[in-house]
């Protein structure tokens, strides 16, 4: 019986190898990173539903200020750790005079889904806007 010695040629070549999982690498990356950003999304996106309703609820509270009014309402509660002053407010603003026989209440808010010191990454600016009839 007659052993076979292996061919030099047989199998991967070591730069072959290095490729696959240089290549295997980029994929897991590439699956990890779209992971990432896509949790980062849907996280961004239910905060901002949060200050949307934050924002609505409190210029329809403030409605019937007097005209000219420019109110800085303190905000409380798991919603003021996002926004980004020192101390939380929502600005909501009345206009002074009617137009169109309507006034405007206007809200402003400006929050930050990740707080990095004085950094301005993911920092979003709400604005809403009710008419008011005169």
């Amino acid at each position: 019986m007659r052993l076979k010695t292996p061919s030099l040629n047989s199998g991967a070549t070591l730069v072959e190898m290095l490729a696959a999982v240089i290549i295997v690498s980029i994929v897991v990356i590439g699956v990890l990173q779209f992971l990432i950003v896509s949790r980062l999304n849907v996280y961004t996106a239910n905060v901002r539903t949060g200050m949307q309703q934050l924002l609505s609820d409190t210029i329809v509270q403030y409605q019937s200020a007097p005209p000219g009014t420019i109110t800085n309402v303190p905000v409380t509660g798991d919603l003021a750790t996002y926004i980004v002053q020192d101390t939380p407010y929502i600005k909501v603003t009345k206009s002074l005079t009617p137009t169109n026989g309507t006034y405007t209440v206007s809200g402003t808010l400006t929050w930050q889904t990740f707080r990095d010191g004085d950094g301005t990454l993911f920092r979003y600016t709400e604005n809403l806007s009710l008419q008011i009839p005169q």
